[in-house]
């Protein structure tokens, strides 16, 4: 995977891998973040959820965690 993560402002970062499906990741200061796809599309979580979307994305995939 070539994922590059390029900050656009203080709270907001984009994640891409030079082709499309760059998804925008922003702090919205409560504890939350938002979460919006290329369609505009989002979706708002705690931090702390989100901190765990590699992990249930590498257990799908059936690889093995090192806690998991």
């Amino acid at each position: 995977m070539c994922a590059m993560i390029k900050r656009l402002n203080d709270s907001t970062v984009k994640i891409c891998c030079g082709k499309l499906g760059c998804p925008v990741i922003e702090d919205l200061g409560d504890g939350t973040v938002k979460i919006t796809d290329d369609d505009g599309k989002y979706v708002i979580v705690k931090k702390s959820e989100a901190l765990l979307l590699s992990d249930g994305v590498r257990t799908l995939n059936h690889e093995q965690l090192i806690l998991g």
